[in-house]
């Protein structure tokens, strides 16, 4: 159904503490309505947060309303219009992925056909006959993540959904949010170091810092700043590199991993204008997105 809040998650006064250690500190936010990309580094209090939603969790102070309902006191409300995937998948040790499939979708009631619509989207018909305890990580994880975007939910909240996902299925995955998003109107909270392939789709992005929100900002609001970073693909990725390293560009910064070459700084795009044709033709994809690196690291020191 059309939501009639105007916020997605509503956060306030939240303390979380385990011991002496502050997992989140005082937290304040309004998270609005869309695709909401949370990002920080490990340690910085995703996980918590996510586990509070979840009703996992009680924090030792304030609350956390997801569409209206209070994740701690309405917690079977709250899983009961939205899907969670955990950081870390929950492992049945047996049985086969079929049968946990269907049982996933008699619990949830989806159509058994749309959950194996999702199981050849995503190609994983293989994964059908196996023990459910003999996965590996990335494939339980993705099993879950076939089974939580069967679902029709108002809202999912994803907790580094593409850590152990091979890139295809990243972008297949980045997709179908996009897909449910737009045709449902679902907000989708998802949690991520990762962001190459959901980062275009994001309509905001939210930073967490040890524990605390540094600031909610649009994607309009990052690419003002002219902070890009441009990541390319080449099948010589070796000359592509000892023509970049020659070109002397202010503050920009080339860096080669993973056979991609990611060059960070402002109005980086410059530095395709000095590649030969050679290089240029090695090319076998350009992106150009909102540098978030420095732009986080530059609000940081600007003490904001």
């Amino acid at each position: 159904g059309v939501n009639i809040f105007s916020t997605f998650i509503e956060i306030t006064d939240l303390l979380k503490k385990f011991g002496k250690t502050i997992a989140l500190n005082n937290v304040n936010a309004r998270i609005p309505k869309g695709i909401n990309l949370l990002i920080g580094e490990n340690g910085a209090g995703k996980s918590t947060l996510v586990s509070i939603m979840e009703g996992l969790v009680r924090p030792n102070r304030g609350n956390i309303l997801v569409n209206g309902l209070d994740c701690t006191h309405q917690s079977l409300m709250v899983l009961k219009h939205g899907t969670f995937i955990p950081e870390r998948p929950a492992v049945f040790n047996s049985g086969k992925v079929a049968e946990f499939l269907y049982w996933y979708s008699k619990f949830k009631g989806v159509p058994s056909e749309d959950i194996m619509d999702m199981v050849s989207l995503f190609k994983a018909d293989g994964l059908l006959d196996r023990e459910f305890g003999r996965l590996s990580m990335g494939e339980s994880e993705l099993v879950q993540i076939i089974a939580a975007l069967s679902v029709n939910s108002d809202f999912y909240v994803l907790d580094e959904p593409n850590s152990n996902l091979d890139i295809s299925r990243r972008i297949i995955m980045a997709e179908k949010i996009s897909e449910i998003n737009r045709k449902n109107g679902s907000d989708f909270l998802v949690t991520s170091h990762i962001i190459d392939e959901i980062l275009p789709l994001a309509n905001n992005l939210i930073f967490l810092k040890r524990g605390e929100f540094k600031n909610i900002e649009t994607f309009e609001d990052i690419f003002k700043y002219r902070r890009e970073e441009v990541v390319l693909y080449s099948s010589e990725p070796g000359m592509v590199m000892k023509e970049l390293r020659q070109l002397n560009y202010k503050d920009i910064t080339i860096t080669n991993r993973e056979n991609k070459i990611i060059i960070r700084g402002k109005n980086a795009r410059i530095v395709l204008r000095g590649l030969s044709e050679n290089s240029f033709n090695s090319l076998l994809s350009i992106r150009v997105l909102p540098d978030i690196q420095s732009f986080v690291s530059e609000r940081e020191s600007d003490g904001q």
